[in-house]
């Protein structure tokens, strides 16, 4: 019947709800992080910049060298072609540091995380048509298996569906346990 399919859907749905404790923690160790990550990338956009501003000033020397008569053709062309070089691969790296800037990651995590918070609630709350754009955020390839729904959670859902499975999710834990000093 419709009402048990409803129910085997209610219940991927209920999979992907947390805890608002530690959904709002998790989002605020992924600020940190995102924080810790932006102030690196913002450091390594200013040497950079630097290296970039230095190979130019380099190139400026090779050329007016040339131009002065001071080196060969063979000589300018090889000095030029290695701090071409140099700069194409930093200017390559300034524009992937600054990409990695981009922090839409967190809204779509925020979204996640607000979501798995109401998971339920939001179910119950549905009009059937809502319940039906629920699902299409949350599952992927729904099908009928006989009297069974069958379905894949999409990626970040999947996650947390795993997460709230199982016991040994600990937040805070440390993920890169060493040994006490004891």
């Amino acid at each position: 019947t419709e009402a048990q399919l409803l129910a085997q859907f209610e219940a991927a749905v209920a999979n992907i709800e947390m805890p608002h404790a530690l959904a709002d923690e998790i989002s605020r160790v992924l600020r940190e992080t995102h924080e810790v990550v932006r102030a690196e990338r913002r450091r390594e956009i200013g040497v950079l910049k630097r290296t970039v501003e230095d190979l130019q000033a380099r190139e400026d020397k090779v050329v007016g060298m040339y131009v002065d008569s001071k080196l060969d053709d063979v000589t300018y062309q090889r000095q030029r072609d290695m701090l071409m070089s140099e700069k194409h691969a930093a200017l390559d790296r300034l524009s992937a540091a600054s990409e990695e800037l981009d922090d839409k990651y967190l809204v779509t995590a925020d979204r996640v995380f607000e979501l798995a918070k109401q998971a339920r609630t939001l179910w119950n709350q549905r009009t059937p048509a809502e319940r039906r754009q629920l699902l299409e955020m949350v599952l992927s390839n729904p099908r009928l298996d006989g009297v069974t729904v069958r379905y894949d959670m999409k990626k970040p859902f999947a996650i947390l569906s795993e997460m709230t499975k199982g016991n040994d999710w600990r937040a805070r834990s440390d993920s890169n346990a060493r040994p006490s000093d004891s």
